[in-house]
C-alpha cells in the first residue's frame, strides 16, 4: 500500500519532467540521402562536449558538428524513400525522437566496365547522393552518353573523360613506376532516377568537341546500346 501511495504522488512528476524535456525540431523535414538535416532543442543548444549519436530507423546516421546556432549537423543516409524515425541520444541516453521523410534520390550511380574490345558492361547501380560533377578538359577525349525512355526519347546527356586501360605498375627491380595497359577498367555514371529510363547510348567524343551544341553531338562516334 505504501508503494503505491509512492508512486501516485511521484507519478505527476515524472509526467512533468518528460513534458518539460526540450522538444526537437528538424530541418528540413523532407529529404534526400547525402543531404544536410538540421537537429535542434527548444531553448537548449546542443553541446559540443557531449557525444550524440543520430539514427535513421535502424542506421546510425553521421554527425558533422555543431553549428553556431547549436544545432546538430546531419548527413541524411541512403535509404529507400518513405517516413523515418530520428533518435538522438547524448552519451548513451536517448533525448527524442522526431518524424522525417526521406525522397527518392533525383540520381542513381551506375558501375560499368570497358574491355580492351570496347565492350561495356552494367555491372550495379545504387542510389547517388547529392549530384556528382566531373570537371574535363575540352582537349581530353570524352566519353558522351544519353539516357533514354524504350521508346528513344533522350531524358539525360551527359560525359567523362573516356576511362583509360592504362594503369601504373611499381616494378620493385627498378624502384619506379611504369604505365601497362590492362584489359578491362572500371568506372561509373551518374543516370536520372527516372522509372522510364530504359536505354543508354555511349559515344566517343573527339578532344576538342563539344557535348551538347547540336553540331557537336553530329560528330560523337556511337560505340554500344543497351537496356538499363
Amino acid at each position: 500500500m505504501a508503494f503505491r501511495s509512492f508512486i501516485c504522488r511521484i507519478w505527476p512528476l515524472l509526467l512533468l519532467a518528460e513534458a518539460c524535456k526540450p522538444a526537437l525540431q528538424v530541418a528540413p523535414t523532407q529529404v534526400r540521402g547525402g543531404e544536410m538535416v538540421f537537429i535542434s532543442r527548444d531553448k537548449q543548444p546542443f553541446d559540443t562536449a557531449k557525444v550524440y549519436s543520430v539514427r535513421f530507423g535502424s542506421e546510425t546516421a553521421p554527425i558533422l558538428g555543431v553549428d553556431t546556432h547549436g544545432r546538430l549537423m546531419v548527413m541524411a543516409p541512403n535509404q529507400p524513400e518513405g517516413a523515418r524515425n530520428i533518435s538522438v541520444s547524448a552519451d548513451g541516453r536517448k533525448i527524442g525522437t522526431r518524424r522525417l521523410t526521406l525522397l527518392p534520390p533525383l540520381f542513381r550511380q551506375a558501375l560499368f566496365t570497358l574491355d580492351s574490345a570496347q565492350n561495356f558492361r552494367l555491372l550495379s547501380t545504387r542510389p547517388l547522393a547529392g549530384i556528382e560533377n566531373r570537371a574535363f578538359s575540352p582537349a581530353q577525349e570524352k566519353l558522351a552518353y544519353d539516357v533514354l525512355s524504350e521508346r528513344g526519347d533522350l531524358l539525360f546527356s551527359d560525359a567523362i573523360p573516356f576511362p583509360t586501360l592504362e594503369i601504373e605498375v611499381f616494378e620493385e627491380g627498378n624502384r619506379e613506376f611504369s604505365r601497362t595497359r590492362a584489359s578491362i577498367t572500371t568506372f561509373s555514371l551518374k543516370i536520372p532516377n527516372l522509372p522510364q529510363a530504359g536505354l543508354i547510348r555511349f559515344f566517343r567524343v573527339a578532344p576538342g568537341v563539344g557535348i551538347y551544341d547540336p553540331e557537336d553531338r553530329r560528330k560523337r562516334v556511337l560505340l554500344q546500346e543497351f537496356k538499363l
